[in-house]
């Protein structure tokens, strides 16, 4: 009989299996036993010692997985193994050394400033979620200090003033009285309460809508209305721009990944086709937004330099994308700042109290029968000088929902150290190599129980202190507000100014209600590009307050 020519026939499935499982085990125990053996390795006596790495289980892949799933997680979940300030993560093939230690941070921003030894990422930013070319980037970045400079005098204050802020303030006024209209037919609805799914009462007494896309919305249409042109959201085509800003938000850090849409993840589709709808929009009116005739000061100053500089239209709309998410993206924040003062009836009541002598609402009288909207009064200057509980609630709000990050790559090896000695011994030194990354978490510092006696918790008497006259203010104090992280830090004050004006205003105009029996709940916080988003929706009961008749 013939003998077979597969000398492997006799090999059993189950044994493949077997040491595969087997092979696999060991490898990964490996590379979990080799990355957390806790050590510090030294990067020279001149640079300092190596961040220490957090220990992973898969090697090529590292904490890339658990960083896609959950990074505010992971990064929480670091911080409490190396409370020094400083750790590193493998993404991959590459080495992200995370900063959270505030004395850390100011030194390595310091750096930034001088350019020597570090690369600014906004570049990765721009191509991944704005959808720039490449190809263009060289020539984007060299005109980008101009742009700035052309820009951040419409979004700066000067001596306390600023323009186009008192436009928006005027804008803000005029249409807070209609934020919620209780208008029963949709048609008679402004867009924001169609979008933020306002369902009134039969009496017309009464509405329930979704908290986050009412404010949101609301916001971006004044934002956009007085900073760009009423051109972008007037068209019913483009009733969806503003809540594409909403999921561009959520899509945020998928995108900044790079990934393509191929790729079997259930959220990348999604993602891409929201900066691809958004992206459209704004190339439909590319002619309109670069009419002298339509285009607001801030988009006309911006103009001359892209068309002095022959930037393509494709660069033209990925940076006006970019410009718009940056501007309303920290507008967030009035959404968390409205939902802990509304569910804390003590804190409502002292705010209320607070802010009261300077937001002025007079219920006009009828004409020919019909309802006029409230006058409105907001002095945004004293509300920031005189009411410390409300600019208390501000900084909490940012200090535990902001989310801001800043990346770069370093161009040579450098070292960072604290800004101060500890008590008992000298200053942490770290080295940091060429080729790798440097990420600062705002947040992490922000939420760090070395720094904040409950973290986790919303609490803006944290915040709170009094001066000589009495008086109570809001201090900053370690709250490291990234409210521009992302490029735009000129928008800093706009976005204090405009929280504090739509907080304050709304809670004089209506009166707020859980929607369930059971009581107010806060939503829980999950992590979003620049601000947590809510997990969940957050509903609630609207009712117009009793105001001074005129």
């Amino acid at each position: 009989m013939a003998q077979s020519s597969k000398p492997y026939q006799d090999w059993d499935v189950s044994v493949l299996i077997a040491f595969l499982t087997t092979f696999l085990t060991i490898v990964v125990l490996s590379t979990r036993l080799i990355t957390g053996n806790g050590s510090i390795e030294s990067a020279g006596l001149e640079k300092g010692s190596r961040p220490p790495m957090l220990p992973y289980w898969f090697p090529f892949i590292g904490h890339l997985s658990n960083f896609l799933y959950d990074p505010e997680a992971l990064l929480n979940q670091a911080r409490n193994v190396f409370p020094s300030g400083i750790f590193a993560l493998k993404l991959g093939k590459y080495r992200h050394n995370v900063v959270y230690s505030p004395g850390l941070i100011q030194n390595l921003l310091s750096q930034l400033k001088s350019n020597k030894d570090t690369q600014d990422m906004r570049s990765t930013v721009m191509i991944n979620v704005f959808g720039m070319d490449s190809k263009y980037a060289g020539t984007y970045f060299q005109i980008k200090p101009n742009l700035a400079r052309a820009i951040s005098p419409h979004l700066e204050f000067t001596s306390g003033t600023n323009e186009r802020f008192d436009d928006l303030l005027k804008r803000l006024q005029g249409n807070l009285p209609d934020l919620v209209t209780f208008n029963p037919s949709m048609v008679d609805q402004e867009p924001w309460e169609r979008l933020g799914f306002v369902t009134p009462s039969e009496d017309g007494n009464e509405a329930e809508a979704s908290l986050l896309p009412l404010t949101q919305i609301f916001l971006t249409q004044m934002t956009l209305d007085t900073l760009f042109t009423p051109s972008i959201l007037s068209d019913s085509d483009r009733m969806d721009f503003a809540p594409l800003l909403l999921a561009l938000t959520q899509s945020h850090a998928l995108l900044l990944t790079g990934l393509p849409r191929t790729l079997p993840h259930p959220s990348l589709p999604t993602a891409h086709l929201t900066r691809k709808r958004l992206l459209n929009h704004i190339d439909a009116l590319h002619d309109i937004l670069t009419d002298e005739e339509i285009q607001g000061p801030l988009l006309a100053d911006r103009q001359v330099i892209l068309e002095k500089n022959e930037i393509p239209p494709q660069v033209q709309d990925a940076d006006l994308l970019s410009l718009i998410w940056g501007v309303t993206n920290p507008l967030l924040l009035a959404f968390w700042m409205l939902v802990h003062i509304i569910s804390d009836q003590t804190l409502h009541v002292h705010i209320l109290n607070e802010i009261t002598p300077y937001v002025q609402a007079i219920q006009e009288a009828p004409v020919l029968g019909f309802t006029v909207p409230p006058r409105v009064n907001i002095e945004v200057a004293s509300l920031i000088s005189n009411c410390g509980l409300l600019k208390a609630a501000y900084i909490e709000t940012v200090r535990l929902y902001s989310r801001g990050l800043v990346t770069l790559k370093s161009a040579a090896d450098f070292s960072i150290e604290e800004s101060t000695s500890k008590v008992f011994g000298k200053k942490e030194k770290w080295g940091i190599k060429k080729g790798e990354y440097v990420s600062v978490p705002f947040w992490l510092a922000n939420t760090d129980p070395a720094t904040f006696t409950r973290p986790e918790e919303w609490d803006a008497d944290r915040h709170l202190d009094t001066d000589e006259e009495g008086n109570d203010i809001g201090l900053q104090g370690n709250v490291l507000d990234n409210c521009g992280s992302f490029g735009l830090p000129a928008a800093k004050e706009m976005c204090e100014r405009t929280c504090l004006a739509f907080v304050a205003g709304v809670l004089v105009l209506y009166e707020f209600e859980p929607k369930d029996k059971t009581g107010w709940k806060i939503p829980k916080a999950e992590f979003a590009a620049g601000v947590a988003l809510p997990k969940g929706d957050f509903r609630v009961k609207i009712k117009r307050s009793e105001l001074r008749a005129k």
